[in-house]
């Protein structure tokens, strides 16, 4: 993971990025996790009340948020046939 900060429109934003291989079985699995949300308007909005959970627990760093959310992404990507 690497950690940045990027400024725009007046403000400063934190950002962090994953750098994998491209079509290595990390990078299959993230595409199919994306296109399983994109297909499915309720597994969107279930991930998307995970994360708001998640935040409203008083979770701010971006490592512990990650790791918060890896066991709904796990579960989704367990149910994903060849992603």
């Amino acid at each position: 993971m690497r950690v940045a900060a990027v400024s725009a429109i007046g403000d400063r934003f934190r950002v962090h990025a994953h750098v994998i291989e491209r079509n290595a079985a990390e990078h299959r699995k993230l595409i199919g996790f994306r296109d399983a949300l994109r297909r499915d308007p309720d597994l969107c909005n279930a991930y998307e009340k995970t994360k708001e959970q998640i935040l409203a627990s008083g979770i701010t760093d971006s490592l512990d948020y990650s790791k918060a959310k890896e066991s709904f992404i796990t579960a989704i990507l367990s149910q994903l046939v060849n992603p």
